[in-house]
């Protein structure tokens, strides 16, 4: 089914990445507003904490992946497209690890690509079943948790994403490597990725034999524009110290609404590391497959920089 981009339904998909927190607050003040519905809420809420799910694997479904209209119509919005580079990704060869750059505001390349089937990932790597990371607390939102789960999100912790790559040759997990710090790196006409400091993942991809995966995602650093307030990175840091995800203080169309510009996703050559001699990789195999990843991405980067991100003002930083 094609987008209709129905009004509507494109004003709610330009504040997609507030449908989370509505979700759980209209479903919380819902049941605490109904006698009847006390009980039932207290168990949920009760199981909500002692789900493992996310740590295990997670609970995806393949309707609710094909299914999210509101999806189909963020794609459509900016539009975002999913491109690949490669045909070296298969479920034989794997399993993998899908390092996605950078992470802009809201990191909508990701979610909208990667967690749902709307841009055609299935139909460009066949076979391949994937999973995203993010961070823990969204798993403690009631009635939005139980949706992420459906398409695809996994907690962004090293046992997790452990656990993902050790089910088979199959599997492949996304992490935004710069997490929640590179948004506040995010500026329109930018590429500035935090790389330099992250190398779990690739510790990660050592001890599981695992593939790591460059994907780079051209225009979704210009979606928002950011304040540029010195002041205020202390307490924006100290929020995501506390929660595990910060604020930057960014505004769009009419304020609220992302720009309607295109988001260009690509998937990259997958990166074979060397294999491991042993149970734990050293701190210098853990450095040449950094090192490996880095020269991957900008090779990448470099390939479609003109093609996708014409209106630049820098070229690629990795701080």
């Amino acid at each position: 089914m094609s987008p209709s981009l129905n009004p509507l339904l494109v004003t709610m998909a330009g504040i997609t990445p507030f449908i989370n927190i509505a979700i759980t607050i209209v479903g919380t003040l819902i049941c605490i507003s109904f006698r009847s519905l006390w009980l039932p809420f207290w168990l949920y809420c009760s199981w909500l904490y002692l789900d493992k799910a996310p740590w295990r694997g997670g609970r995806k479904n393949a309707f609710i992946r094909k299914n999210i209209y509101l999806i189909r119509e963020l794609a459509a919005y900016f539009p975002v497209s999913l491109h690949s580079d490669t045909d070296e990704i298969t479920p034989s060869n794997g399993p993998y690890i899908f390092c996605f750059a950078p992470h802009g505001i809201w990191a909508l390349g990701s979610f909208t690509n990667f967690t749902t089937d709307v841009t055609g990932f299935p139909d460009l790597f066949p076979g391949i079943d994937l999973f995203f990371s993010t961070v823990n607390i969204n798993f403690f939102l009631p009635f939005s948790r139980d949706a992420m789960l459906g398409r695809g999100f996994i907690a962004a912790s090293k046992d997790s994403i452990d656990y993902v790559l050790g089910l088979g040759k199959e599997k492949a997990v996304g992490i935004v490597l710069g997490g929640a710090t590179e948004s506040l790196e995010s500026y329109p006409g930018t590429n500035r990725v935090i790389l330099n400091r992250r190398k779990g993942f690739v510790k990660l991809a050592l001890r599981r034999n695992a593939k790591l995966v460059p994907v780079y995602s051209f225009g979704e650093t210009n979606t928002y524009y950011q304040l540029r307030l010195p002041a205020a990175r202390g307490i924006q840091r100290w929020v995501q110290d506390l929660l595990g995800f910060t604020v930057p203080l960014f505004y769009g169309r009419w304020w609220i609404f992302p720009r309607r510009v295109p988001i260009n996703t690509v998937v990259g050559k997958p990166i074979a590391l060397p294999k491991i001699q042993g149970g734990e990789p050293t701190q210098e195999e853990i450095e040449e497959g950094h090192k490996m990843y880095v020269e991957g991405l900008k090779e990448l980067y470099n390939k479609y920089k003109d093609i996708y991100d014409k209106g630049r003002t820098s070229d690629l930083e990795i701080l």
